[in-house]
């Protein structure tokens, strides 16, 4: 074999060769592709089943303490139970004329018994607030799902009506009588402020009649001259001025604060200068006008009184 041909049978190995090596480096980089998107697909399971886990703990700890919350699981024994306690609360508050009926039970198969009451009667605003306090101190797993207050004839006495729902959970166990655990959401020293606060308030007490509305500013002054001269812009720095344009002499004055100028038959003074405000005295009345805005439709200024001696 000639020299040339070792040199081509040797570039022919090395170029099989190379394709053999980029072959193998693409198999390799696929098998460790796949390797590397089956751990992710086996990560994000495994943080799906950990999220489902920690979902069905919490349900768990909810249903518990729904559970520990209810009525007892036997219907009869806690619509019992539960109405003479609302009847107690009542008498306690005060309320009078009452009426606690029962309302149509509605019953979740697999969860739940809904008991549901309304309650109508009469107190002052005090006793009604007395009443909620109660309710919602005591920890059973019971709302009040709507409430209608109305004033009376007398005007110390509130009309209530309400309709109030308590479940039974099918789990709770058979107990004979209600839980007494006061609710972790209670606050009975907050409670007794706003009472205090509401009853202060007293809403439904014939309404005050509004004072009436003092007369809103007019105009200082209806003069021919005042009609005549307008501010039309202002400087705000070291030395701030206006620009007081006298359209009958067809003529701009800048004016610094305590400048005076004659408009027409009236004489003024700037007295401050403001960004939008211009505080002056025209005719011997103390004013205030607007940039942009001729001189008659300023407003009177109300100067502060002297302090007592």
């Amino acid at each position: 074999m000639s020299t040339r041909e070792k040199r081509l049978a040797a570039a022919v190995a090395v170029l099989i060769l190379a394709c053999v090596l980029l072959y193998g480096a693409d198999q390799v980089g696929t098998t460790f592709r796949q390797r590397h998107q089956a751990i992710i697909s086996l990560k994000r399971q495994v943080r799906d089943k950990q999220l489902q886990v920690e979902r069905g703990r919490e349900a768990s700890r909810l249903m518990d303490q729904y559970t520990q919350r209810s009525l007892p699981a036997d219907r009869e024994m806690a619509h019992g139970l539960y109405q003479t306690w609302l009847m107690q609360i009542v008498k306690d508050t005060g309320l009078s004329d009452p009426s606690v009926r029962p309302l149509p039970i509605q019953v979740s198969k697999d969860l739940y018994q809904q008991l549901a009451y309304k309650i109508v009667a009469k107190g002052k605003l005090e006793q009604i607030l007395q009443f909620f306090s109660r309710f919602y101190s005591t920890d059973h797993l019971h709302r009040i799902h709507h409430v209608k207050l109305t004033p009376d004839t007398d005007p110390a006495i509130v009309g209530l009506d309400l309709t109030i729902d308590a479940l039974a959970m099918h789990q709770a166990p058979l107990a004979k009588e209600l839980r007494t655990a006061e609710s972790s959401r209670w606050q009975p020293a907050q409670a007794a402020e706003w009472i205090q606060q509401v009853v202060a308030r007293n809403p439904f007490s014939p309404a005050t009649p509004a004072a009436p509305a003092p007369p809103a500013d007019q105009p200082i002054t209806n003069h021919e001259d005042a009609k005549l001269a307008s501010i039309t812009g202002v400087i705000i720095g070291e030395r701030p001025e206006i620009w007081l344009a006298l359209t009958k002499d067809n003529r701009t004055l800048q004016l610094a604060e305590g400048a005076a100028f004659q408009v027409g038959s009236l004489t003024g003074v700037v007295d401050r200068i403001g960004a939008r405000l211009i505080h002056l005295t025209l005719g011997g009345q103390p004013l205030v006008a607007r940039v942009g805005r001729p001189l008659n439709e300023a407003q009177k200024r109300e100067e502060p009184k002297p302090a007592g001696r």
